[in-house]
């Protein structure tokens, strides 16, 4: 009777262990362990990316509210790689990078986000916020690619700030939604393009209000073309899910407090 006992628990045991081994599998699969190196961009092969998440010492900034492919995200001090998945936090000095047919959307604790493009590459270079001296400062970097960024809660600051840089431009906002794109012509220089759907933005001295658009290549700011439009509405539209052409909703909720930051969409329930 015990050895019968035994026998059963030893199978249960085992069987347990078998399926944690199988979830754990199927997780880091999930993470990017089916991508195959000829798959990432060059700058990311000699870093062998992780199928493991990587804490850093650095500050958490945000989390990757919803992904739709894969992302590869690169700690700043200690180059360190591994395959970003949703939920997982995001730090200063990171470099995100989404690959081919991917979109990723990062939330950061403010409640301002950004919506990043297949084949972008961008740097969450420093935030900051001191709500009780209403101040609040976040700066980024575009290096490649295209992304959707809502910066709407900078009006509720004393000193609210909203930057990106890109090789060719920076932008500065008080509180917009506004697209970027970095691209390369024949002769490799960057140049950037850049998108006001709500609010302004100033584009190294130049206004850029609602519905128009700096153009890198001439230097102007013109009515937006139809198709610029369109192709910066591509950014945020994931082809899973049920949201679609609109940020995901913010995690503060009425109470004021934060949701746990690591959450699956819906963010919060209200």
């Amino acid at each position: 009777m015990n050895s019968c006992f035994r026998s059963a628990v030893a199978l249960v045991f085992a069987g347990c262990l078998l399926t944690l081994s199988l979830c754990e599998a199927g997780a880091q699969e999930n993470r990017g362990g089916a991508v195959p190196p000829d798959r990432l961009p060059e700058e990311l092969r000699d870093l062998s990316p992780s199928d493991r998440f990587i804490p850093s010492s650095q500050k958490e900034v945000g989390v990757i509210h919803r992904l739709e492919g894969n992302v590869v995200i690169v700690h700043g001090a200690s180059r360190q790689a591994y395959f970003g998945m949703q939920g997982d936090p995001v730090y200063e000095k990171d470099t995100l990078v989404t690959l081919a047919e991917s979109r990723c959307h990062i939330e950061l604790l403010d409640g301002d986000t950004i919506t990043v493009a297949p084949e972008t590459e961008f740097i969450l270079e420093s935030f900051e916020e001191q709500k009780e001296e209403g101040r609040k400062s976040s700066f980024l970097r575009m290096v490649k690619g295209k992304a959707m960024f809502y910066a709407m809660r900078l009006f509720s600051y004393k000193d609210g700030r909203f930057t990106v840089a890109t090789p060719s431009g920076n932008i500065g906002v008080r509180g917009t939604t506004f697209g970027v794109h970095v691209y390369l012509l024949d002769d490799r220089r960057s140049l950037m393009d850049c998108l006001c759907r709500e609010g302004v933005v100033d584009v190294d001295g130049r206004i850029v209000t609602a519905g128009n658009m700096y153009n890198g290549r001439t230097g102007q700011v013109t009515p937006a073309p139809a198709e610029a439009i369109r192709s910066f509405e591509e950014v945020i539209e994931f082809t899973t899910g049920t949201q679609t052409g609109t940020p995901p909703e913010s995690p503060v909720v009425n109470s004021g407090r934060r949701c746990p930051r690591r959450y699956t969409s819906p963010p919060c329930d209200r």
